[in-house]
């Protein structure tokens, strides 16, 4: 077990560390979690989190700390502060694969649950990506593994402070959201496994919880006046329920359906098997009485409790307004242990799998050659062109065998191309594309030359990369803060940074502000002649941008 253990936390380790280091830091979430973190580093306060110059309540303290941690040891570095997410993913894999091995499974299959969990798109994005929802899939999934051991009758003091230590853990990583996944599992052992509640224990581990979190959270409290839990608990987490958060969710009806889509796409390759792993939450008893040959557990898989697992976990954040696909990502497991099931038994749908195979195949093989038509890749052509025929002949193949019936090479040439999609993509695709983002990565030279020293005013645009890259702070206006950008331009010196698109918003604020002839006559001028300008791909938006800086 300690093998397959390490078998699968090294291969999802070394497919979650490919490239974290070759490109820049993507706005708008992962500037500001590098460089709270790197504000420590340099001397700053390790309770509260600060970013350009203020408070961040955003998120509690864990993420922060195990990034400084990877800075101390690596540098200020995009690498070091993506490493916690590589690692925290491959860890909730190797977890996962160590979960299934406590039910009567094969070892193929569990090895196969732990890697589909850590290739799957969603868990490679986070893994990518400098924020804390990796480090939350793995403190939850730590959680999910001490709450089976302990309904199997492993009621041990390990066991005992992993699951109230690793509950802590979470709470720290993400606050009270991260209790859903945990409690619809709970729920799930309760309810649909009729597993006995043990209330003096678990009074006893709430209270242990509590008294964890309370190292981190009094202090904060105390230092910011209380304003940590007023801002973290108001807005970013009963705000975010209320209503939606930066434009993320809505109010519409279809909103409600958003995870059905979602969650089977950001599961892909391995949700082309969806109809088995549904079946497999059906079932009753996922194994026969006697266990198959190689089963290293004896227990038959709890698939109600799998099954509440993740729909409890989904129709929570469905009912909560604002959502992101990477919300349901701690009931991931569920879908994972799922398909080991599945696989253990055989697929029963392979025609519905070798649909979705040829379907990825071809849109990430499409999506490379628009890649080469629409962005000049110098070198990094080649890398371009090896995933889209990876892609291509990896999942036709997955395919072809998935028709016939073929389980085993299936699901080995999915797994395969998964990881050779997922070394290329960061190291060689995003690498290349890195000239093209409209992010000042791209101008580090040429910027600062022009806004060192100086006030710095961003208008209608949301960029935090800005104090990772530049070094410094800035000043973010409000979106209808045109008559603040009008002064701003007035003060010698002062610079301001605003896409193209909003150079018309400015031109229609001078008529509603009252201003001398020669003032309107500077300003006027400052519109028709930016400082700077640059043109690529707002990440954030997802399109092409020029950015413009104005100033005198």
């Amino acid at each position: 077990m300690k093998r397959d253990f390490w078998i699968v936390f090294l291969i999802v380790a070394a497919v979650s560390c490919a490239g974290i280091g070759s490109y820049c830091l993507l706005d708008v979430d992962e500037p500001r979690f590098a460089t709270a973190s790197r504000t420590m580093f340099e001397g700053g306060d390790w309770i509260v989190p600060h970013f350009n110059g203020d408070e961040r309540f955003d998120k509690p303290i864990l993420v922060y700390w195990f990034q400084l941690a990877s800075i101390w040891l690596f540098g200020v570095t995009e690498f070091a502060v993506r490493l916690p997410s590589a690692l925290a993913v491959a860890l909730a894999s190797a977890i996962v694969c160590s979960i299934a091995q406590t039910f009567a499974c094969s070892r193929r299959c569990a090895v196969l649950a732990g890697l589909a969990l850590g290739t799957c798109a969603q868990a490679q994005i986070m893994a990518h990506a400098a924020t804390a929802d990796a480090l939350l899939l793995a403190t939850t999934t730590c959680v999910a593994y001490a709450q089976f051991a302990r309904w199997s009758g492993r009621r041990t003091p390990f066991t005992f402070l992993l699951l109230w230590g690793g509950l802590a853990a979470a709470i720290l990583t993400k606050g009270p959201p991260a209790v859903v996944a945990p409690m619809s599992l709970a729920l799930g052992l309760a309810l649909g496994e009729r597993s006995r509640v043990h209330w003096r224990s678990a009074a006893l581990g709430i209270s242990v919880c509590l008294a964890l979190v309370a190292l981190w959270a009094v202090p904060a409290y105390v230092r910011t006046d209380g304003r940590f839990l007023e801002v973290g608990l108001g807005k970013h987490v009963v705000e975010r329920s209320l209503r939606p958060f930066e434009g993320h969710g809505g109010f519409a009806p279809w909103w409600y359906l958003f995870y059905v889509v979602s969650v089977p796409l950001t599961f892909l390759p391995w949700s082309g098997w969806l109809p088995d792993i549904v079946a497999a939450l059906r079932r009753r008893e996922s194994v026969a009485a006697t266990p198959a040959k190689g089963a290293v557990g004896e227990r038959a898989f709890p698939n109600r409790a799998l099954t509440i697992w993740l729909v409890g976990t989904v129709l929570v954040f469905t009912i909560v307004t604002s959502k992101l696909p990477h919300y349901p990502l701690p009931a991931f497991p569920a879908l994972a242990l799922a398909l080991g099931s599945a696989a253990h038994h055989g697929f029963r749908y392979p025609r519905v799998a070798a649909g979705v195979f040829v379907v990825c195949g071809a849109v990430l093989a499409a999506a490379m050659v628009f890649v080469l038509i629409r962005f000049p890749m110098g070198w990094n052509a080649t890398s371009v062109v090896a995933l889209g025929a990876s892609a291509l002949v990896g999942f036709f193949l997955a395919a072809k065998h998935s028709w016939k019936g073929d389980d085993s090479k299936a699901i080995s040439l999915v797994l395969a191309t998964s990881i050779v999609v997922w070394i290329i993509l960061p190291r060689g695709v995003l690498a290349g594309m890195s000239g093209h983002w409209l992010h000042i990565e791209k101008a580090r030279y040429a910027l600062p030359d022009i806004v060192r020293d100086r006030p710095l005013l961003l208008y209608r645009i949301v960029m935090p990369s800005l104090a990772w890259y530049l070094g410094r702070n800035y000043t973010q206006l409000e979106l209808d803060d045109s008559r603040r950008a009008i002064e701003g331009l007035l003060v010698p010196g002062t610079r301001v940074l605003l896409r193209a698109s909003r150079l018309d918003d400015l031109k229609r604020a001078i008529g509603e502000t009252d201003l001398e002839p020669a003032q309107r006559a500077r300003i006027d001028a400052l519109l028709e002649t930016p400082l700077w300008r640059n043109r690529g791909i707002l990440a954030q938006k997802g399109k092409l941008e020029d950015l413009l800086v104005l100033g005198d």
